[in-house]
């Protein structure tokens, strides 16, 4: 819900559905490439050192999410009191 929400307001509303796709087509890819770099990596570095490296990756991938989220509301905020 939130990446829709998110793709709906920075986008026009005709390019909608290429950015949804191409979002959708983004995640596919992870899951299919996600185990087999996790495999190799367990195997090489060991389970406590994949396991930290995903945790920071998904951290870091999820601030562009908040900073882009908190941009929007506060626009959304802007207009209501306008």
């Amino acid at each position: 819900p939130m990446t829709l929400t998110l793709v709906s307001k920075r986008v026009g509303k005709g390019d909608v559905g290429v950015a949804m796709g191409f979002g959708e087509a983004m995640f596919g890819l992870g899951w299919t490439i996600s185990p087999v770099v996790a495999g190799s990596m367990l195997e090489v570095l060991g389970a406590q050192t994949t396991y930290a490296v995903f945790s920071v990756a998904a951290a870091l991938s999820s601030l562009p999410l908040v900073y882009a989220s908190g941009k929007i509301y506060r626009r959304e905020e802007q207009a209501q009191v306008s």
